[in-house]
């Protein structure tokens, strides 16, 4: 078997073992940004109908949006070419 040497990747003289340092390099968890998630399902009118009520889906959205949620996706399931449901994630920050 081969063993290769690795090469430091700071630079000499640099104190990693400091609290500072290692501060500096990697923030604290509790001090991160945490948010909470989201999300609705529209799923189309009927069983064979391929049409999604778009007045139900934007106000759905925007009563989201009102409380303060973001939306960071949305997913659409197909079947045959035809959407089928379609889901929004949300997130927002918790306070």
């Amino acid at each position: 078997m081969r063993v290769l040497r690795h090469r430091p990747l700071f630079p000499v003289g640099l104190d990693l073992a400091s609290n500072h340092s290692r501060q500096a390099r990697f923030p604290l968890f509790h001090d991160m940004q945490k948010f909470e998630y989201a999300t609705f399902v529209a799923d189309s009118a009927g069983l064979l109908s391929t049409k999604l009520d778009h007045k139900d889906f934007h106000a759905r959205l925007n009563a989201y949006g009102a409380d303060g949620w973001e939306l960071v996706n949305i997913l659409s399931w197909t079947n045959s070419g035809d959407t089928r449901e379609v889901t929004a994630i949300f997130k927002r920050p918790l306070v």
